[in-house]
């Protein structure tokens, strides 16, 4: 009895005790705390990784449009030169037709070939 009463009366074995009962809980709350700051972590992780892909899978995107782009300009630059090629060539029409009509340039008439007659007609006449 002697000794519990020394153990109760002295303060420091219950501090000793109160400490190490506040330690645990700290411990403990902050094991969950860790715990929670893993989860998030995880999932921040995975949102990044997440972005990257939309990121490269856009980037894919924009090089498939930007090839489009250029063939498109290809295509109109073609359809600049097959266009002066044309205007070109109505210049040289025209003027070929201007040409023709100041300077008339027929040839003979070919006679037409002679023409069989046609028959008369038959009419029939009743009385």
């Amino acid at each position: 009895m002697e000794t519990i009463k020394n153990l109760i009366a002295k303060p420091a074995p219950w501090l000793y005790f109160v400490l190490v009962v506040a330690l645990l809980i700290i411990v403990t709350n902050n094991s969950g705390t860790i715990n929670d700051l893993e989860a998030e972590l995880d999932n921040a992780n995975a949102e990044i990784s997440a972005s990257e892909t939309l990121t490269e899978s856009l980037s894919d995107e924009i090089t498939i449009r930007n090839d489009a782009i250029a063939g498109l300009e290809n295509a109109v630059a073609g359809n600049d030169s097959e266009r002066v090629a044309l205007e070109g060539q109505v210049a040289t029409l025209s003027g070929q037709l201007e040409d023709a009509l100041a300077n008339p340039s027929c040839p003979a008439a070919e006679p037409c070939p002679e023409a069989e007659a046609c028959p008369e007609p038959t009419t029939t006449e009743t009385q």
